[in-house]
């Protein structure tokens, strides 16, 4: 994962400095932008993933295999 933000962040570099104008620049970073929040959604969608497994399992740990107690 880290290496995917290293790799996009020094290709923007690499696109900044082969730009010859504002407007390439702004788009080239507009882009490197836009990746990078796709990424960060990516990652919040498997913090998220992870953090229901989690929540099950502890769940079925601490109900041993019990049906859940009604009220």
């Amino acid at each position: 994962m880290l290496r995917g933000r290293v790799d996009l962040w020094s290709d923007l570099a690499k696109k900044l400095s082969a730009t010859q104008s504002v407007p390439d620049a702004v788009g080239a970073y507009q882009q490197c932008v836009a990746q990078r929040m796709q990424m960060a959604a990516e990652d919040g969608r498997r913090l998220y993933d992870d953090c229901q497994k989690i929540t099950q399992t502890i769940t079925r740990s601490l109900s041993n295999g019990r049906p859940a107690a009604s009220t």
